[in-house]
């Protein structure tokens, strides 16, 4: 009531604001370290450019400066019990209602962590003040980082597909996730995920070769992901140079969940290949290639069914492929 024009005795001219000090050791070096800050007359800090100065000769505080941060030590019992440290003002401009932006110790996720404030009103009288009673909020980071920019795939290097995007410009960054998939157009998820790293590249070391693709997301340290980024200029998708010999590559995705892609090589000059499905006691239980073959990188989806047909269980299977002077058996694992 007495933030108006025509208020003749104790006209308020500042708000300060004022968060209460829960850090021991910030307390401890306040009041070991802390020098006396005697603004008799002076403004408050942040109110610089305010016409009307603000004191701060007040009996129930000790005004003290430790490093470029002031503090309120109490001196009677009357004052709000705890030390507190200024955050900002608020000059009086006779409003119904005042919004401060005032900053939390941390982001509040699965703990919630509390700040307390109190607000003191500040008149022309340098003893005159209007503390209210400490109040406390917290705040809650449901904010989720930005989209990874710039994301690139080169495939076929050699060493394993290589992936790069741009650092994450967030002040709040975590890590990044990368899924990978044989659909293009899959959803992230625990399915998908590969790899968690805090650099912006990262070289597969499972597949090269242009039949999966990648997303990226980042994630903070409160737990929120970004949406997904893509790579916008994939290169090396499609290898021209013909296989030097046969191979059998590791399926992808491995464990899977309803199928998989099996690829393999055949090279120059072709010949007979036969791809079989075995159980773990070694049981045939699907031919998916059994005949001649074109040279070139060949691929195959098994979708977790016998010949019959019929889905099998969850479990570890076996892929063997045979041709021309090469045998190679490789395990993989089905899990609904």
């Amino acid at each position: 009531m007495l933030d108006r024009v025509d208020e003749a005795g104790f006209p308020i001219t500042i708000y300060g604001i004022y968060q209460r000090v829960d850090d021991p050791g910030l307390i401890a070096n306040v009041l070991a370290e802390g020098t006396a800050a005697d603004r008799d007359g002076g403004p408050l800090p942040g109110a610089e450019t305010m016409r009307t100065p603000v004191s701060l000769s007040n009996p129930l505080w000790n005004v003290r400066r430790w490093g470029d941060r002031e503090f309120l030590v109490p001196l009677s019992a009357a004052a709000p019990p705890g030390v507190w440290e200024v955050v900002g003002t608020v000059p009086a401009r006779q409003e119904q209602n005042y919004i401060f932006r005032a900053p939390t110790v941390v982001d509040s996720s699965d703990t919630i962590v509390y700040s307390v404030y109190f607000i003191s009103a500040h008149t022309t009288t340098p003893s005159m003040f209007f503390d209210s009673p400490p109040d406390s909020g917290y705040s809650v980071d449901n904010i989720a980082p930005g989209v990874p920019q710039n994301m690139t795939a080169a495939y076929n290097t050699g060493s394993g597909n290589q992936l790069g995007w741009d650092p994450s410009p967030e002040p709040d960054f975590q890590y990044y996730r990368i899924y990978r998939d044989t659909d293009p157009n899959f959803m992230p998820g625990p399915g998908s995920l590969v790899h968690s790293t805090a650099t912006p590249n990262r070289t597969d070391p499972d597949f090269d070769g242009g039949m999966v693709y990648y997303k990226v997301t980042a994630l903070d340290h409160a737990g929120n992901e970004s949406g997904p980024a893509s790579a916008g200029a994939p290169t090396g998708v499609e290898d021209p140079a013909l296989p030097a010999r046969f191979a059998l590559h590791q399926n992808v995705p491995n464990p899977f969940n309803p199928s998989t892609i099996i690829a393999y090589d055949v090279p120059a000059g072709g010949g007979e290949v036969t791809l079989r499905i075995f159980d773990v006691n070694g049981q045939l239980l699907r031919t998916v290639a059994d005949g001649p073959q074109t040279a070139g990188k060949k691929r195959v989806t098994w979708d977790a069914r016998n010949d019959g047909g019929n889905s099998v269980a969850s479990g570890v299977y076996f892929y063997r492929m045979t041709a021309p002077g090469f045998a190679k058996t490789r395990k993989m694992v089905l899990m609904r």
